[in-house]
């Protein structure tokens, strides 16, 4: 049962209830199987089998194949759940990327407000591309456990071409560094390449560059423009210290993470 169990949270973010989770996933991993089958693989009752069994029908995860003994069978999660994981990406994406927005104008709103004495160790703002280059090569070169980095398609190429060794570097010394980005035709060979430097996942679409650094900096950043060259450009980043905010985006990027397809899958 507890390789059954493993199954039950993910299919639970699909609306599933634990019972029905259980279900699907003995059915699934197992084969057509009678109530009283079902009952003993799942850990289900039998008192809730059956109305968890209906449940399972009325989502289409659940076929009935004889009436006596009543044996069930899971229809393919290709038909029903593939789309259903597809819809969680998209709107992991959106509130990736909406949350992104909300917090950059939130810190530009605290900084020229300037009302809290804290911000002045909480906030700052860099200005011109290489300055916030050579800002993030620090802060990677003193990273302890973690970098999570998202970038731009072109962001990506920038990265690699100014922060690899830096990456390389932090690596050694034990730190996890991880990437999301979009992968076009025009980059797609540098993803190739940056894959073994560092674990990496492919967003559909990405417009904000954003890096958390261990648990105590964030820097967002838009590139203007959103080019490839690597000194030259008007980008405007805004650097926090607050725990609240680094916290949240690390939680929801551990979400977004798990969501993406992996290096091997591009």
């Amino acid at each position: 049962m507890s390789s059954i169990i493993n199954f039950v949270p993910a299919l639970m973010r699909f609306g599933l209830t634990e019972y029905e989770a259980r279900i699907y996933a003995s059915l699934a991993k197992t084969g057509a199987k009678t109530a009283g089958e079902l009952s003993f693989l799942s850990g289900v009752p039998r008192t809730k089998l059956y109305g968890s069994v209906r449940g399972l029908e009325r989502k289409g995860l659940v076929k009935l194949l004889h009436q006596k003994p009543e044996t069930f069978a899971a229809t393919s999660p290709n038909d029903i759940l593939f789309p259903l994981a597809e819809k969680l990406i998209k709107e992991a994406e959106e509130s990736l990327e909406k949350v992104q927005n909300l917090s950059l104008a939130y810190e530009s709103m605290k900084l020229i407000a300037g009302r809290r004495p804290a911000l002045k160790t909480e906030l700052s703002i860099i200005e011109g591309r290489q300055k916030i280059t050579d800002n993030i090569i620090k802060s990677i070169s003193r990273a302890q456990e973690s970098v999570d980095i998202i970038a731009t398609a072109n962001g990506m190429v920038r990265l690699y071409k100014s922060q690899s060794k830096a990456i390389e570097r932090a690596m050694a010394r034990g730190v996890k560094v991880r990437l999301i980005t979009q992968v076009t035709s025009q980059n797609n060979t540098v993803a190739k390449e940056i894959t073994a430097i560092l674990q990496f996942r492919s967003s559909p679409k990405v417009h904000l560059h954003q890096t958390v650094f261990d648990s105590s900096d964030i820097i967002f950043y838009e590139a203007v423009p959103d080019d490839m060259e690597l000194e030259t450009g008007n980008d405007i980043a805004i650097l926090s210290q607050n725990p609240q905010i680094i916290e949240s985006f690390k939680r929801l990027y551990d979400l977004v993470w798990g969501t993406l397809p992996t290096a091997s899958e591009l």
